[in-house]
């Protein structure tokens, strides 16, 4: 779709694996004023603005948006270019996982107002360039928001209950991006009895293609870290970053894709839980 002028609002609409030269999905071009709310961006490509591009708009808001897995050299989820002619106001959103370049991109100029958004796993950065003293004032944050589905399945994105953009975790900006809560990462096998104690499971299945499912006891509500490291002892993917679970057997899945979302190689890798002081690694192995 693309805009040369007017004053359109777009509302809950789905856009997916759309292509086109410059905005993917999306472009508004010109004096025009644009708002989108409460859309989803999801598997679009362009050579500039994977998924949207403004370009010498005037006044455009976008709110209440997500943004996964759109792919373009320059700006994979937006390209905000030469705007100088009114107000550009980004809120509430997720851009996420983006490929090639970055997942937000701002040339520098005119007036660029963003808030409560996530920034998280793009390619070519997250909160960098012009937007990068941006990262942690008004609400905004990277951090990985915990889509029930992967992008790309053909499912909902919604995300998790324990994601950082769910509203009960996110009180100052309540619900980032434009689905709710729809699922969670973590659940009771027998909420009426907790474990005896601490316990990392092995993955199952164990080897493993595409994704594995690691399963862990705590006896006690407890703050808990879940971390993917490769043989050299890198870290790939944090599965649950440092908060406080629920005494009860929880599972998380892998889906063997690093935090870029990039499918990882094959190989061997290990799961480290810290929960309190107790600590435990296990073996997995990725085969294609």
């Amino acid at each position: 779709m693309v805009s040369l002028g007017g004053s359109p609002l777009i509302t809950s609409c789905l856009f997916v694996d759309n292509s086109a030269d410059r905005g993917g999905a999306v472009a508004g071009l010109g004096l025009g004023e644009m708002r989108l709310e409460g859309c989803v961006f999801e598997g679009n490509s362009a050579t500039d603005g994977g998924a949207v591009l403004f370009d010498y708009a005037y006044a455009c808001t976008l709110t209440s948006c997500t943004f996964a897995a759109n792919q373009a050299p320059r700006g994979a989820g937006i390209s905000v270019v030469s705007c100088n002619h009114g107000p550009i106001v980004l809120a509430g959103s997720i851009f996420a996982f983006g490929a090639g370049g970055e997942g937000f991109y701002w040339d520098g100029v005119g007036d660029l107002t963003l808030s409560c958004l996530d920034i998280y796993g793009n390619e070519g950065g997250d909160w960098v360039g012009f937007i990068a003293d941006q990262a942690d004032s008004n609400g905004n944050f990277a951090a990985d928001p915990l889509f029930c589905a992967e992008p790309g399945s053909g499912e909902p994105l919604t995300i998790a209950a324990e994601s950082p953009c769910a509203p009960d975790n996110n009180p100052d900006c309540g619900l980032v991006g434009a689905l709710p809560v729809g699922c969670t990462v973590s659940g009771f096998a027998d909420p009426g009895r907790a474990p005896g104690g601490y316990r990392l499971h092995p993955g199952v299945p164990n080897p493993f293609n595409p994704s594995t499912t690691i399963g862990f006891d705590l006896p006690r509500p407890e703050w808990i870290d879940l971390r993917i490291f490769d043989v050299s002892g890198r870290l790939v993917r944090v599965l649950v970053g440092g908060q406080t679970m629920a005494a009860g057997r929880h599972q998380v899945v892998w889906n063997g894709q690093d935090a870029r979302g990039r499918t990882a190689a094959a190989g061997v890798y290990f799961c480290r839980l810290e929960a309190g002081a107790f600590s435990a690694i296990a073996r997995l192995t990725m085969v294609k």
